[in-house]
Formats: C-alpha cells, structure tokens, sequence
C-alpha cells in the first residue's frame, strides 16, 4: 500500500500542530527590536508550551486558571503575592544578587511598599502610639570597606500589631503608619522607632489564601522589618530584617529568609531609657543594632546576564 504525503499529512497533523503553534508564536515575535525582550519571551512562551503539553492541561483547568488571575483585578489584590508565594521573587533575588559577601544581602520588595510615606529625623517613631510593643532600632549604612555613607535615603516599613500594613486599612487614606523614611548623617548612622514585628497570615482572604489552603501550603510569613535603601553611586538595597527564634522562619510563606539576616534584639528592662529614646509609656521594649552594607557597581562580583 502507497501512503500518500495527504495521508501522512493528515494522520500526523495533530502533532503538527501541537508542536508547530511554538514557533508559529516565536515568529510572531520575531520583529521585536528588543533583542533581550525577544529572549525573555522566547524562553518563557518555550517553558509555557511545555508545561502545557506535558500536562495535557485541559480546558476546565484552564479556565479555572484564568479566572484564578481575573479575581486579583476584581478583588483589588496584589498580584505580586503570586510572585511571592511561588518563589519568584526571591529566586530572582538570588539570580542577581552579584554582591561581595560582606554586602547585606537582599530580600523581597513585597507588595506593600509605596512612596507614600512619613519624612522623618533620626530617632522619630515610625508608628503612631499602640500599634505594638516597643522597638528601637539604630545602625549604620556602610560600604564595603566600612566607611560611613552620609546622605544614604532608608525606607522603613512593616505591619502592625495586628498583622495588618496601613494601606491593608479600608480608612488608609494615603495615610502612613508604621512605615517612614530617614536620611544619614555623615557618620551614615540612623535610629528609630517602631514596634516590634510580628508573624502574621499571608494575605488573609482572596485568591492567594484559597491557592495556599488548595495547595496545603503554610500561609505565614515570619516576624520581619522591609528596607529599602538608596545612596548616590551605590546599588539600591531592597532587604528585610527577621527575628530569632521566630517558628515560621523555615516556613516562609515567601521564602524570603537568609540566614545572613536573622537578628536577634536585646530586651531592654531600664523603663528610664524607654523614655529616654522617646516612647511614651514607661515599660520595656527591645533593641535592635544592625548596620547595612551596600555595593558600588565597581565592586560587583560577576557581570550581568546579556541575552
């Protein structure tokens, strides 16, 4: 028996197909002048294709995933929560961190940062009275040969007692607390306070929570303080400061821990240096000292990816 090319064509169009719609789309993106853009997508349409493919995902499933994404926008969420809970975003982290080792090591924005913030003085709170226990907190910003950097900007932010940031608040306003920005001297030293972090539930409600319940996933993050910190002819320092003995600090919801940045505050018992510092309640609170060490572009350790 003669097998025609129509017959071999037909019998094995299916495949064709399924195979051949990855470059039909590689093609489609062919004229892009961004010739990194172009890889990027290259890449993940291949990892998106496949993962397609090797599912045999199917149309309900599909349609579950695309109304998964649709509830962030019609729930106001933030999307990058799935970043983060899918590893992402510390993984991008960890790509690029090309620092020396005595560089403080970066953790995760999150979603929560805004520029929206308080402009304040060396030793001003950064949260308004009761929103949790007492924390001070002082340092220095530092290059990597330990010399002070004056002028350095640092964003301090973080949730409250409760587990909750201001602008989670439905009477946020543009309203900020428990977040606030300070600039270095010229000994680059800084100091504040706030309250002490605690660990709390990763986005309670919306699609997020039902993904990490789906998924049996644990759905805290770790007692923990954000930074953000900028200085002129210095790589910006995005990072996070956790608490020892913390029990969801090998259960991070984001996974954004680093051994590097565990601290561990001291309980100060004066009451008389309670005051001291600012606060307005005469009872204990704790200390943090911890400097931060940020890198010139000189003084990176690999170059950067190039498509």
């Amino acid at each position: 028996m003669i097998v025609t090319s129509a017959q071999t064509a037909e019998k094995t169009s299916s495949f064709d197909e399924v195979q051949a719609i990855t470059e039909m789309v590689h093609l489609s993106f062919s004229n892009c002048p961004n010739e990194r853009m172009k890889f990027l997508f290259k890449h993940l349409i291949d990892h998106v294709h496949n993962f397609v493919r090797e599912t045999s995902l199917t149309h309900e499933e599909w349609k579950a995933s695309i109304d998964f994404l649709d509830r962030f926008r019609q729930e106001d969420r933030y999307i990058m929560i799935m970043s983060d809970i899918f590893g992402v975003s510390a993984l991008v982290d960890l790509v690029n961190n090309d620092k020396p080792p005595n560089a403080t090591e970066p953790a995760i924005l999150g979603p929560l940062y805004t520029e929206t913030t308080q402009i304040l003085k060396k030793g001003d709170s950064i949260a308004s009275e009761g929103k949790g226990d007492y924390l001070y907190m002082s340092g220095r910003i530092l290059d990597v040969q330990g010399n002070p950097i004056a002028g350095a900007v640092m964003d301090v932010w973080e949730a409250d007692k409760h587990g909750v940031y201001d602008k989670e608040y439905p009477n946020y306003n543009d309203k900020p607390d428990c977040r606030g920005r300070f600039t270095t001297g010229e000994d680059g030293s800084f100091a504040f306070r706030a309250v002490e972090p605690l660990a709390y539930p990763f986005n309670v409600g919306g699609p997020a929570e039902d993904l990490l319940d789906a998924l049996g996933s644990v759905k805290y993050r770790p007692a923990h303080l954000h930074f953000k910190i900028n200085a002129p002819n210095y790589k910006e320092l995005i990072t996070q400061l956790y608490l020892t003995g913390d029990q969801y600090l090998e259960l991070d919801s984001a996974f954004a821990v680093r051994k590097s940045l565990i601290v561990d505050p001291k309980l100060i018992t004066d009451t008389s240096l309670t005051l001291a510092r600012g606060f307005k309640e005469e009872k204990p609170h704790v200390e943090l000292e911890r400097d931060f060490v940020l890198a010139k572009e000189e003084d990176l350790i690999k170059p950067k990816p190039k498509a």
